[in-house]
């Protein structure tokens, strides 16, 4: 019986006056991180990673529930760094980020974050208008008084000045 095997053999090749060319480093691990501990809905931070291949399209999700974010290009290096917005609807609890290398398929997760609740409107104590203001209804009554004062003003006025004209008609 005989038996078969193959083998991938490197073997450096130079020649004379050749400078010797140096084996690229293998791609790095990919990874990815975040420096925040905790964020809110609708909040913003940056992402960075790596391990990507140079130019390629990096997809940026936020998980627990997943929900695609946005989609970063890998620089020459295949590193990324990304600002991203949280979902306004994003629940409470905790979550991590995740980056995918859309053309290589490799996958990075950041370390987990906690999304805290958004805070509670400020209250100012004061009870929103819903109605009449006690000052328009003052300024609304001061109209009315004067526009009947004016009436009845013009009123004497026209008055006197008929009973003037009489009196000078029945002389002449």
């Amino acid at each position: 019986m005989s038996s078969t095997s193959a083998a991938d053999v490197k073997v450096p090749v130079t020649f004379v006056g050749q400078d010797e060319v140096e084996e690229p480093a293998p791609p790095a691990a990919p990874w990815a991180s975040v420096a925040v501990s905790s964020a809110q809905p609708g909040g913003s931070l940056t992402v960075a990673g790596g391990g990507f291949q140079a130019g390629e399209q990096v997809e940026i999700w936020v998980h627990s529930d997943p929900q695609w974010l946005v989609t970063a290009v890998a620089d020459r290096l295949g590193a990324i760094s990304q600002d991203v917005t949280l979902p306004a609807d994003l629940a409470a609890g905790t979550h991590h980020l995740e980056l995918v290398g859309v053309s290589s398929g490799a996958r990075a997760s950041t370390a987990e974050f906690t999304v805290t609740a958004a805070p509670a409107a400020a209250t100012t104590g004061t009870l929103p208008l819903t109605g009449w203001s006690p000052g328009l209804l003052l300024l609304a009554a001061s109209l009315l008084a004067v526009g009947g004062g004016l009436l009845l003003a013009s009123g004497q006025i026209a008055r006197s000045l008929s009973a003037q004209y009489r009196s000078r008609s029945s002389r002449v």
